[in-house]
């Protein structure tokens, strides 16, 4: 290892730290981490420590949600794999890539990063196989049927397990939830929870046993840790799901305000398609230009809002009354309750 390779992979062990924020599901920290770290590489100019860093910064990006942006990252760090990839990370970023399209619904791009991962020749096993495989599910659900796709992120679950990954194996589990497996697993991924202490296990095993039942109430609390977490896509999922199990028994008040907040949430998720994002049959109160102001009104005076999207004050505020008159709410305090999470990342 010459000299440049040691910088190298000295420079890398906040990559360490950062996925450990993630497998604690602490999205906004890791992102932090992942912005310091690539701003830093760039700096300098050091093309292959970019390279890891833009991998880390997609897998954040596509663990929110941000799925255009993890596109990007990560198409960024395939490229600059060729500078160096001593740790053969590239493997699971073409296979992020490919759980990034399949997340949009493209099945013909997700299956042509699939193949790429697959062929990826690596030389010693891999830390990355249950992500890998869960990635897989993700592409098998689009290209086949989300049962298919919910046995394939069983077998991620089990590769996970024997490979003492509690973390990625609660992953694993609640995806298989989000496929349409919910009854099938919540108990699992509770006692899971239960064994590993909480943490973000126990969000995941919550808002499986929600889905699970169809309890409306514990899924706006879901939706609401995971979008306090960073979680965008699965609070917006959560979120779409509470809607839903209102309209079922009858709370279209309740079902209405939880539209809005999965419609919020959506709008920060770049594409995502998803089986718990469907609200067919349901309509939104706001426009879409009520929405983004609204959720930028909670952090951002008027004024600040004209200028990021170039309008009048008068049209902010116009639009603002808008919101609140269909919400029945009065003020930004009432708009920060009713959006939860989405709010701090709209602003």
């Amino acid at each position: 290892m010459d000299e440049q390779d040691a910088i190298d992979v000295r420079s890398l062990h906040p990559v360490g730290l950062g996925y450990a924020l993630h497998a604690a599901g602490q999205l906004h920290e890791a992102r932090e981490v992942a912005d310091r770290g690539y701003a830093a590489a760039v700096a300098v100019q050091a093309s292959a420590l970019a390279g890891w860093w833009a991998g880390f910064k997609g897998v954040i990006a596509k663990a929110q949600g941000r799925l255009s942006d993890a596109k990007t990252s990560l198409r960024e760090a395939v490229v600059l794999k060729e500078y160096g990839d001593p740790a053969q990370s590239a493997q699971i970023w073409l296979a992020e890539l490919a759980g990034a399209n399949a997340l949009c619904g493209d099945g013909v791009a997700a299956r042509h990063w699939l193949s790429r991962a697959d062929a990826y020749e690596v030389t010693a096993d891999q830390p990355m196989d249950a992500w890998i495989e869960l990635d897989r599910a993700w592409v098998v659900s689009v290209l086949d049927s989300p049962r298919a796709g919910v046995e394939t992120a069983r077998n991620a679950a089990k590769m996970a397990h024997e490979n003492e990954q509690p973390a990625f194996e609660a992953i694993a589990l609640y995806d298989m939830a989000r496929l349409g497996a919910a009854s099938a697993i919540w108990r699992r991924l509770d006692k899971l929870a239960h064994d590993t202490n909480g943490g973000f296990a126990a969000i995941l095993a919550r808002s499986a046993a929600a889905l699970a039942t169809g309890d409306g109430q514990a899924l706006e609390r879901s939706a609401a840790s995971f979008a306090d977490h960073g979680h965008l896509l699965l609070a917006a999922e959560a979120a779409a799901a509470a809607a839903r199990a209102f309209q079922r028994i009858g709370q279209g008040v309740r079902s209405r305000i939880a539209v809005e907040r999965a419609a919020a949430l959506v709008g920060l998720c770049q594409g995502a398609h998803t089986p718990l994002l469907h609200l067919d049959g349901f309509h939104a109160v706001l426009t879409y230009r009520e929405r983004e102001i609204a959720t930028m009104a909670i952090n951002l005076t008027s004024r600040r809002i004209a200028d990021r999207l170039g309008l009048s004050i008068h049209t902010v505020n116009n639009t603002l009354a808008r919101a609140y008159a269909k919400l029945g709410v009065t003020n930004r305090r009432d708009l920060a309750a009713f959006f939860g999470g989405a709010a701090r990342q709209a602003s």
